[in-house]
């Protein structure tokens, strides 16, 4: 998978710390879309940001069961089919953590019942909202991060939003050459 982009303390306005043993935590993320063309963005008011559905892997975990493991948990999504986005890693030198984050996007299929959030996710005061696209972006651009977590947090996630829309322009751009031509 593609490296996209990179986020350092410095990006945050904090000084990066050199050699750094980093730990390794892996994880996948997916901007799930539903037929109405909305998107699943989990609100976690508490700590001031918007994100996309996604976790951490369990040791071994192949990295689709996982993302489908964190979709059914989080939203409640089932996806069974995956385009990349790309994978960011974050370097968070505050708690000597390199998280690898391995991106997707992905048509929901079925919405099989409501998130189960765990304890730290309640405590941030996560709840599933739909949104387009846009209003998505809007609210991730809005967003005010309480500490730093949500820092690195809400900056890839606003990322990988304006990524997707990349792609989702680049692909209508090329159905409608595609389809100029063919007249």
């Amino acid at each position: 998978m593609e490296l996209i982009k990179e986020f350092r303390n410095s990006d945050f306005g904090y000084d990066n710390i050199e050699n750094i043993d980093y730990s390794v935590r892996r994880a996948a993320r997916c901007v799930v879309v539903r037929d109405d063309g909305k998107l699943a963005i989990l609100h976690a008011k508490n700590i001031g940001i918007h994100k996309i559905p996604g976790g951490g892997l369990d040791e071994g975990e192949d990295i689709i069961d996982g993302l489908k493991r964190e979709l059914m948990e989080e939203s409640g999504s089932v996806v069974e089919e995956f385009e990349e986005l790309g994978m960011t890693i974050e370097y968070r030198d505050d708690i000597k953590k390199k998280l690898i984050s391995y991106c997707f996007y992905g048509k929901e299929i079925d919405n099989v019942g409501i998130p189960s959030f765990t304890e730290k996710e309640i405590k941030q005061g996560f709840y599933l909202e739909w949104l387009s696209l846009d209003d998505a972006i809007k609210l991730s651009e809005k967003d005010k991060p309480t500490d730093y977590h949500a820092e690195f947090m809400g900056a890839r996630d606003l990322f990988l939003l304006k990524k997707y829309a990349q792609r989702v322009s680049s692909l209508a751009h090329r159905i409608m050459n595609n389809s100029s031509v063919k007249k």
